[in-house]
């Protein structure tokens, strides 16, 4: 009975048939199909005669069981889980042998590998979707601690998403050891496990315990909230080196709307030394409850219904996509829509993984180096409130002309240079109905003046039926984004995750401090910022006008152009001196692998002067957003423009995300507007 076209698949070993029409027997077992094979040996979905129930029966090769290290750890697999007692953790009904081969009856379960699960599923991962991962996984590495095991070879084809429940379920645990034994199986040095996953002193060889484990699950939460494994390289050592060199880069600079709690605690587990980690599966899963519970808290009440039993949902025939956790969510909204599948640089695997770590891998390594939920807009703008009415909106013909080409005068001229010293301020400032084109205040803001205009707003690739927007009154918006030096002049502290005494100090230690002063801030909530502008305006009064946060329109006509937009330039996504479709990194701070927030201005500005509307912070807008399952609790609030961490789409003009008011993160910043006031 051969298995495919390789030779060795030769399955002559296995019983006949006990019933017609079945694949084989082994043990007593039914064999009704085959699930996977590994190179170590093969899954079939099988039946107990005794019990008649469907177990998933894993079975050694022939030639691999005649080798006792092999078989050794078989057994020792078995055991192992055997012994663990928890609903996170594959249960073994029997492990036995016959005719000479080892085999282990297991639960069987409908559903797939977590890394199938990745794969078909469109979405980045939703918070609920990481936090039911995180703790289920963390509740298997428990339940295995507590029995002094270390599984060794944490990854996502080593665990299992249920179909019925959702559940995560830990698998494999081939390359475990005793904590408490002293007998080896493999040589001293010898690398065991998946390389990509394994924690640095696993890498080297050297003796692991508990917490090398926990590297392995932080970095499987990281390959699900970023969408990517961290230290998957083409080869083997180069990943090995990445393993134990390569810091990657904040979660959060890459998925700035997740809770700034659940990254952090993610890059913790990621640590590169183990006694910065957790001590072992018990407390990692103690601290994880509590970021959870810090996360429902932010994200206010959840709705009734789901209250229990939440999970993964694995994508069916009626509902491909129906793979999220009923959790607690914020929003992302029109044109940041979900994101397109990327080509995923992850370890192969079979639907049951078989021990694809488990042949020892011995090698000489060169060693060398918040916060938010996305969710769609709704498509009515009836649940969002404009917290300004200084920006008016008629509807109009979508087949009116748009601004019409300009030969613009004064401001946007020609490819402004990207020489970030402020030109001398104008004489004269915004006071009743004078309108300067552009002026500095005391603080150092230079603003532009951006006078009435009509543009569609939100979309992306030339859809010319978004949403037509008049913008009736002008409006004046900082150039740059409100920098650390114009924050610490009006509240007289330093919030920024990047600065002298900030948590990322070490990354701007080389900057001078004029420099340094130039940076974005950062890590400020939107009550923070909205706190910042009240002070502004007290310190800063202008007869007729106000600070504020822009809103959305306000952003979004800006970030195109605003008057100085050309006819269907706002069909574009990006936005330097000349609109374009795409971006790259010479043209803006997007994807900066330096891992940090550049100086304002030091990229080139679009027509109208402003600079960094794409990337370097994401910027906070006044707009309050009420999800419709969530209408109490915490508001959320609309973020535009994308930050230095994150992909280039997140950084189009009409990308637009949400998150409560109480988030922040070092990826996230704001740049003010005044209008006039309005009584």
């Amino acid at each position: 009975m051969p298995a495919g076209n390789d030779p060795k698949d030769d399955w002559s070993f296995l019983r006949p048939p006990l019933v017609a029409g079945d694949l084989a027997s082994l043990g007593g077992y039914r064999i009704l199909s085959l699930i996977g094979q590994g190179a170590m040996g093969f899954v079939f979905k099988a039946e107990d005669t005794g019990l008649k129930r469907l177990v998933a029966l894993k079975v050694m090769r022939p030639a691999i069981a005649a080798t006792p290290l092999a078989r050794d750890r078989l057994l020792r697999e078995a055991r192992a889980a055997a012994g663990i007692q928890s609903e996170c953790v594959v249960t073994i009904h029997q492990v036995g042998e016959d005719r000479g081969i080892p085999f282990i009856a297991m639960e069987f379960l409908d559903g797939m590998t977590l890394d199938d699960w990745i794969t078909k599923h469109k979405k980045t991962a939703t918070v609920g979707a990481i936090c039911r991962v995180g703790r289920d996984l963390l509740r298997g590495l428990a339940a295995a601690h507590e029995k002094g095991l270390i599984h060794r070879d944490i990854k996502p084809a080593n665990l299992w998403v249920d179909q019925k429940s959702g559940r995560v379920k830990v698998l494999d645990f081939g390359l475990t050891r005793d904590t408490g034994s002293e007998q080896k199986l493999t040589m001293d040095g010898a690398i065991m496990g998946t390389p990509a996953y394994m924690a640095p002193e696993q890498a080297n060889g050297k003796e692991v315990d508990c917490r090398a484990d926990l590297f392995s699950a932080g970095t499987v939460l990281y390959h699900l909230a970023t969408d990517s494994s961290p230290f998957h390289r083409d080869s083997l050592l180069p990943t090995l080196s990445a393993v134990c060199n390569h810091r990657p880069q904040p979660v959060l600079s890459i998925r700035p709307e997740l809770p700034a709690e659940l990254g952090a605690f993610i890059e913790r587990l990621m640590s590169k030394d183990p006694a910065e980690r957790p001590t072992d599966g018990q407390a990692a899963l103690a601290l994880w409850l509590e970021v959870e519970k810090s996360v429902r808290n932010a994200q206010g009440p959840a709705p009734a219904q789901a209250a229990a039993g939440s999970g993964i949902r694995l994508p069916s025939p009626a509902a491909a996509e129906s793979g999220v956790l009923r959790f607690p969510e914020s929003k992302i909204l029109e044109g940041g829509s979900a994101r397109k599948k990327r080509k995923r640089k992850s370890p192969s695997s079979n639907p049951w993984p078989w021990m694809a770590g488990g042949i020892a891998l011995m090698v000489l390594i060169l060693v060398g180096l918040g916060m938010f939920l996305l969710r769609k807009k709704p498509s009515s703008e009836s649940d969002k409130q404009d917290n300004s009415t200084a920006v008016a909106q008629s509807p109009r013909n979508s087949e009116s002309k748009a601004i019409p080409p300009t030969t613009p005068t004064g401001v946007g001229t020609s490819p402004p240079s990207t020489n970030t010293n402020p030109p001398p301020a104008p004489s004269l400032r915004p006071s009743g109905n004078r309108e300067p084109d552009r002026f500095t205040n005391t603080v150092g803001m230079d603003l532009v003046l951006v006078k009435p205009g009509h543009f569609r707003l939100g979309g992306t690739g030339g859809d010319k039926f978004r949403r037509p927007v008049e913008i009736q009154s002008g409006y004046y918006i900082g150039i740059r984004e409100v920098t650390q030096d114009q924050w610490s002049k009006i509240t007289g502290e330093q919030p920024s995750h990047f600065s002298r005494k900030g948590e990322g100090a070490t990354m701007v230690a080389g900057l001078p401090d004029a420099t340094l002063a130039r940076l974005p801030v950062e890590n400020v909530s939107w009550k923070e910022a909205m706190a910042y502008i009240a002070r502004l305006n007290t310190q800063e009064p202008n007869p007729g006008w106000e600070y504020r946060l822009p809103t959305e329109i306000e952003w979004e006509f800006a970030c195109r152009g605003g008057h100085l937009m050309g006819q269907d330039e706002d069909l574009l996504d990006y936005y330097g001196f000349t609109p374009s479709k795409e971006i790259t990194r010479e043209a803006a701070n997007l994807g900066d692998p330096t891992g940090r927030p550049k100086p304002t201005g030091s990229f080139g500005p679009n027509r109208l002067g402003l600079f960094d509307m794409h990337g370097n912070v994401a910027e906070w807008c006044s707009d309050t957003h009420i999800p419709k399952d969530r209408p109490v609790g915490v508001p959320d609030h609309v973020i535009k423009g994308g930050s230095w961490g994150s992909p280039p789409e997140h950084g189009r003009a009409g990308a637009t995300f949400t998150t409560n008011e109480n988030g922040k993160t070092w990826a996230l910043g704001f740049r003010v507007v005044l209008g006039r006031k309005v009584d």
